[in-house]
């Protein structure tokens, strides 16, 4: 049984947070890095800032991995709507393993999962486009 603080907190950490994130990271901060730096200069700084922001020594490298994807996924298909979904969605995995709403001994797995169709998604993406990178660079 959950109150109202931890429905407001749950409702907060899964939609709120990632519109105002993919606002502030990549809206903001990667597209003025785009206008010093090259693409993956810009997708590697925006991720690092998007992992410290996350204040997760721990799990520094996943959130970097996370921020990695969006950061592609945003320059690739200029849409941050997008982004916020996948947000929200990753948002929305991560919150179901964490307060056991699906019975899974491992939150890992469900991580894993969207990881994967995530990675799918960026090469699906990156194969469709490759010429227009290509001319870009």
């Amino acid at each position: 049984k959950t109150g109202l603080f931890e429905n407001t907190y749950l409702v907060i950490s899964i939609l709120i947070v990632p519109i105002l994130e993919e606002l502030l990271f990549r809206r903001l901060i990667f597209r003025k890095l785009l206008k010093q730096y090259n693409v993956i200069t810009s997708i590697i700084l925006t991720s690092f800032l998007f992992a410290i922001n996350h204040q997760s020594l721990g799990n520094f490298f996943a959130y970097f991995f996370i921020g990695f994807v969006y950061t592609y996924f945003y320059y690739l298909t200029k849409n941050l709507w997008l982004i916020v979904l996948l947000h929200i969605l990753y948002n929305i995995l991560a919150s179901i393993t964490i307060i056991k709403i699906y019975p899974i001994d491992n939150s890992i797995y469900f991580i894993g999962l969207f990881t994967y169709l995530i990675c799918g998604l960026v090469v699906f993406l990156t194969l469709k486009n490759i010429k227009k990178l290509i001319m870009v660079n």
